[in-house]
């Protein structure tokens, strides 16, 4: 991974929008003069090309990313006068909604999905072929490479990566330290996670010593599976289908429910859909809370004061592993102002947005050029899950929504089922195993 510390004089805002707008422009007539491969999105009716320019663009997002999204579209419609219109979606009904408008060609002109996803949408070509774009960016080789696996088929690249965040470990460096145990040594292994647990929950009051939304599987999936990666396992083969039954993903499930059991996390855990995941860790009432690098900064805010670690998520007798997901950003096929999507997305990407903007709110930049950078160098948190990156990875299967996001699917029921509702983790990953099956074999 090349890295390069970037320091330098600040600019406005307006102006990097501006400067950046002429570079997507140049950048445009770039890539449709290239040669070689299908050529990008290229102007249209509503195009800035045919029309000279549009007032308003759309795009699509998850309610997970609504507050980023708005965020950005203000700052470029302030520079530019360019308004991006951003409509989001709940995180569970976001594939379903896409599924539905693409079969009607009802879609935006910048979309914005969960990298998980990628699999399943480069199937019915709902996104347009950016290949020679992405070649002309003068930082093309810098872009997030698990992300942007996730976004290529066959050789040719359909989405770039936009918000990359990784799975972490966190821990209460004050309540170790209370609970006579070293504040700055991070988990190793599943016993030691264990142990330190229930070292903090032995502190008594309201104090937990671990904490997970038990009725979100696909929240906990994020920090739980790293747990088998890095102990050998995995919930998918190396064609996506699912291995639910995989001895390393049941004694994950064990090790999940020997916490609940030996009430190791509080009570108002079973009923959290994900909405309170990091409530009772900010307020400083948790030791170890599993979430990911997108909790550093939000932390922060709400409680300046906590002194808290991060480190990748501990295999079973050692190793180390990390989900890196996030989301990705393409231009489907029926954006009527494709032109005008593009150099939004290579705003998005540049340098001062990413520095001055995503690396200042303490999250993952998505170019491994500028992974090391003023804020960073500032933030031993980021750079520790900037490191962890290394160890990263992103599962890859068509069936990753109808097995794993999927509330009512056989991946959150298995979760469920196993650290609250009292069932056998080998009896009950088998019957998930069977269920997974089912689907697969109904999409297939």
């Amino acid at each position: 991974m090349r890295r390069r510390t970037v320091e330098r004089p600040r600019r406005s805002l307006r102006s990097t929008i501006a400067t950046v707008g002429l570079l997507a422009v140049a950048m445009v007539g770039q890539a449709a003069c290239s040669n070689g491969g299908t050529p990008g999105p290229g102007p249209s009716e509503g195009s800035a090309a045919a029309s000279g320019g549009v007032g308003e663009l759309t795009m699509w997002v998850r309610a997970a990313n609504e507050g980023k999204s708005r965020e950005l579209a203000a700052a470029y419609e302030e520079a530019t006068g360019i308004r991006v219109a951003v409509t989001a979606f709940p995180d569970d009904q976001y594939v379903t909604r896409l599924a539905t408008a693409a079969s009607t060609g009802d879609l935006p002109d910048v979309l914005a999905t969960d990298s998980a996803y990628m699999p399943r949408f480069l199937e019915p070509n709902i996104f347009a072929d950016l290949t020679d774009r992405v070649a002309a960016l003068p930082f093309a080789d810098e872009l997030f490479e698990p992300l942007m696996d996730v976004s290529t088929r066959d050789g040719r690249v359909y989405a770039l990566p936009r918000d990359p965040g990784n799975s972490m470990v966190l821990w209460n460096k004050d309540l170790f330290r209370e609970a006579g145990i070293d504040p700055d040594a991070a988990p190793t292994t599943w016993a030691e996670m264990l142990e330190s647990a229930r070292a903090v929950d032995a502190l008594g009051g309201d104090v937990s010593g671990f904490y997970f939304p038990g009725n979100c599987g696909v929240c906990n999936v994020f920090p739980w599976l790293p747990l088998v990666w890095a102990s050998g396992g995995d919930l998918f083969d190396a064609e996506g289908r699912p291995t639910f039954d995989d001895p390393e993903v049941v004694a994950a499930l064990e090790l999940y429910r020997t916490i609940v059991q030996e009430g190791l996390v509080p009570p108002s855990a079973q009923t959290d859909t994900g909405s309170d995941w990091m409530t009772a860790f900010t307020a400083g009432k948790v030791g170890i809370l599993p979430l990911g690098s997108f909790g550093i900064g939000t932390i922060r805010e709400a409680n300046p004061e906590m002194d808290m670690g991060i480190a990748p998520l501990p295999g079973r007798e050692g190793g180390s592993a990390s989900f890196v997901g996030g989301d990705v950003i393409g231009i489907p096929l029926a954006s009527a102002h494709p032109d005008e999507a593009w150099e939004f997305i290579a705003w998005t990407l540049s340098d001062e947005v990413q520095i001055d903007v995503v690396a200042a709110s303490h999250e993952l930049v998505a170019r491994t050029d500028l992974v090391e950078n003023e804020h960073s160098e500032a933030d031993p948190l980021v750079r520790i899950a900037n490191d962890a990156l290394a160890v990263s990875r992103t599962p890859q299967s068509v069936f990753y929504q109808q097995l794993v996001v999927d509330a009512n699917g056989p991946f959150s029921t298995l979760f469920y089922d196993v650290t609250y509702g009292g069932a056998d983790p080998a009896e009950a990953a088998a019957a998930a195993q069977r269920a997974a099956l089912d689907v697969v074999g109904a999409g297939e």
